[in-house]
């Protein structure tokens, strides 16, 4: 598999992947909203009691909100279907499977301010198709400012290295040249390879439009060029003269250029709400991909049921 294909993805599991954890802010609810969806469910012969958790996401990022303990969501649609679960007021972890593999997370929270909080979690995500060797590993931190109802989130993240190499492969100095009908090969003792790590930022946010929507925006930007990783390992065969001269790796990381693979992911849609026998909100909205000065629409929509 490519690169680029490897770097998307990665991305898509890693943006799904911090939903199943409820990593990020999305439509809340104040008790003033509270109170209008009340009676609205009134409207529909349905009491509306308690707040809603989705404060905790939006489409797919995390916001350090976090829900109450018990609470949960079950999301779903034609890729992929997750199940979160606040085992206490300050930490949340779930699961997800889809078509691409199965994600594991888990989320801490923590209260700094009247309207600041500060996320810190990670997930664990292994493929289908073994692309990604070890599995997927990331870390990440985010800060939410504001309430329930209006906020603002900026998150940082960073995985491990399973992309597989990106790069040129250089060997070490002082190879051994070959004799006689080797003479145009030398033989290193080891190569180098560097690996990349995506190191992720995300800022989102989201406000109410009406009574019983939320208008909510998530953007990304993923590059892989920031902390790749440099593995030396045993090389027992020959390299052509012309090759190893041109490769002979000194320990200076500058001979790695940046790779092209970097990406932006600007997104803009409507979480809405409804109710009839049990806590229903559906997303729709639209994102734009793009990498290399191009990009293509790509639309999304989910339920959710909480619990």
């Amino acid at each position: 598999m490519k690169q680029a294909h490897l770097l998307g993805l990665a991305c898509w599991m890693l943006l799904v992947g911090q939903d199943v954890a409820g990593m990020a802010p999305v439509a809340c609810q104040t008790v003033a909203i509270s109170d209008s969806l009340g009676a609205l469910g009134s409207a529909w012969n349905v009491e509306y009691t308690g707040t809603s958790n989705q404060s905790n996401r939006y489409f797919l990022a995390s916001s350090a909100i976090q829900s109450k303990q018990g609470q949960g969501h079950y999301q779903t649609n034609v890729a992929m279907n997750s199940l979160s679960y606040s085992v206490s007021d300050r930490v949340t972890a779930g699961v997800m499977v889809g078509f691409f593999g199965v994600w594991l997370t888990a989320k801490a929270r923590w209260q700094v301010g009247k309207k600041t909080c500060v996320g810190l979690g990670g997930l664990g995500a292994a493929d289908f198709f073994a692309a990604l060797r070890p599995p997927l590993a990331l870390g990440f931190i985010n800060v939410t400012q504001g309430d329930e109802n209006k906020n603002i989130t900026f998150s940082v993240g960073c995985t491990n290295a399973a992309f597989g190499s990106g790069w040129k492969t250089y060997y070490s100095p002082g190879a051994r040249r070959g004799e006689s009908g080797w003479s145009g090969f030398y033989f290193p003792e080891s190569r180098y390879r560097r690996y990349p790590r995506a190191l992720i930022l995300n800022v989102s946010g989201m406000v109410p439009l009406t009574k019983r929507r939320w208008l909510i925006t998530e953007n990304y930007f993923v590059t892989q060029s920031a902390f790749g990783k440099v593995v030396q390992s045993p090389y027992n065969s020959p390299v052509e003269s012309s090759t190893y001269l041109n490769s002979i790796y000194t320990g200076d990381d500058v001979v790695w250029p940046s790779l092209s693979d970097d990406l932006g992911i600007l997104s803009l849609g409507v979480r809405s709400y409804f109710r009839r026998s049990d806590w229903f909100f559906w997303d729709c909205g639209l994102a734009a991909v793009v990498q290399d000065g191009e990009g293509f629409p790509v639309p999304w929509f989910s339920f959710t049921l909480e619990f």
